[in-house]
């Protein structure tokens, strides 16, 4: 729930209830990577720099090779005119593999990062999080919906209830204004997760349906809710 009030342009009006959320999901799973990076990502926007500094440090230890959590830290600290230590923290430019990602990412070359992404992938059909990355750059940087659901089929090949590609695709289902699709997804998906994902996707699925599911949804909600 806490990812679709954030995705929302008013998610101001919900900040108290965000942050609660994603406090609760770091206290069940502290190395979930995905709510660290939302909880700085938070921080963020609310201008509490050295906070997400810190969630963004303690992503990266729990998870030395993200390429997501490294460019994160890496556009912070170049933000604030520390490009010494954002240099330093990549290895240097001329890095390659994963850093080389993130360090085109933090620097706004977002068609070099998705060259490097589409070399990783060649032929490599188990490399999952560096397909889940490509899809939101060519999603979000080159609104090219047909290769990111595309990217997003092949993950679903080898991790067909993988959470953040089901958050993604139901973001961008739901961005193309197809919100029956987002919430048939949910509702198959949901119940297939690990149980830590699938006690915060419920809330997910139950926001999802207030707002736009039919009133069938909501009692087959209810009915799977016990």
């Amino acid at each position: 729930r806490a990812m679709f009030l954030f995705d929302d342009p008013n998610w101001n009006a919900s900040r108290d209830e965000i942050e609660t959320l994603f406090k609760e999901c770091i206290r069940a799973e502290p190395n979930n990577e995905t709510a660290l990076l939302a909880m700085a990502l938070l921080k963020e926007r609310t201008g509490e720099s050295n906070e997400a500094e810190e969630l963004h440090r303690t992503a990266l230890r729990h998870h030395p090779d993200s390429t997501e959590a490294t460019s994160r830290l890496v556009r912070l600290l170049s933000r604030q005119g520390r490009l010494a230590e954002a240099d330093a923290l990549t290895g240097g430019a001329a890095s390659g593999g994963e850093t080389r990602v993130a360090v085109l990412i933090a620097q706004g070359q977002f068609d070099s990062a998705i060259r490097e992404l589409e070399k990783t992938i060649a032929g490599d059909e188990s490399a999952i999080g560096p397909r889940i990355q490509l899809a939101k750059l060519v999603f979000s940087h080159r609104k090219d919906r047909q290769s990111a659901h595309r990217l997003l089929d092949q993950v679903a090949t080898q991790s067909p209830h993988e959470p953040e590609a089901l958050r993604l695709r139901t973001s961008m289902l739901m961005d193309e204004g197809k919100n029956a699709e987002a919430e048939a997804l949910l509702m198959s998906g949901l119940y297939k997760l690990s149980p830590h994902w699938r006690e915060g996707c419920v809330q997910c699925e139950q926001s999802f349906i207030q707002r736009f599911g039919t009133e069938q949804s909501r009692m087959t909600l209810a009915q799977q809710m016990g």
